[in-house]
C-alpha cells in the first residue's frame, strides 16, 4: 500500500502543477480571444505592427495582454475586466478532481477475513516451498 501511495503522491507531484500551468493558460488565452473580437482590427494592427490573424502568436511571444487589449477597447463597450475570473474554470476542474479522489478513497474497503486468511495462507505455502527447494 505504501508503495501505491508514494506512486500516487509522486503522480500528482509532477502532473499536478503542469495541469495547473496548462489550464491557467486556457483561462488567459481565452479572455485574450474574447478581448480581441471587442478590438477594432485597424486599431489593433496600428498598436502591435501585425493583424488580428496573428493573435496567438502575439500572445505567446507576450506581445498581446489582456491588459494591453483592455487599453484598446472602446469604454462605451462596458466591458470588464476578466482577470479575476481566469483561475475559475482550472479550481472548477481540480475541485472535481478531488472530489473524484475522494469518493475512491470513501469506496476503498477492509479486506474481509476469510480473503486476508486466504493470502496469508498462500503467501506461507509459496515461501515454504521455495525454502525446501533450496
Amino acid at each position: 500500500i505504501m508503495g501505491r501511495l508514494l506512486c500516487g503522491y509522486s503522480a500528482a507531484a509532477i502532473a499536478g502543477p503542469g495541469m495547473l500551468a496548462a489550464l491557467r493558460s486556457r483561462g488567459d488565452w481565452t479572455a485574450v480571444s474574447d478581448l480581441a473580437t471587442k478590438v477594432d482590427p485597424h486599431t489593433f494592427e496600428k498598436t502591435f505592427g501585425a493583424p488580428m490573424e496573428n493573435l496567438q502568436e502575439l500572445w505567446e511571444k507576450k506581445t498581446v495582454s489582456i491588459q494591453n487589449l483592455l487599453s484598446l477597447v472602446p469604454p462605451e463597450m462596458g466591458v470588464v475586466d476578466p482577470t479575476h475570473t481566469l483561475y475559475a474554470t482550472t479550481f472548477y476542474t481540480m475541485s472535481g478532481i478531488l472530489a473524484g479522489a475522494a469518493m475512491c478513497s470513501w469506496l476503498v474497503r477492509p479486506l474481509d477475513q476469510k480473503t486476508l486468511k486466504r493470502v496469508v495462507d498462500m503467501r506461507t505455502a509459496s515461501s515454504s516451498s521455495s525454502a525446501s527447494k533450496k
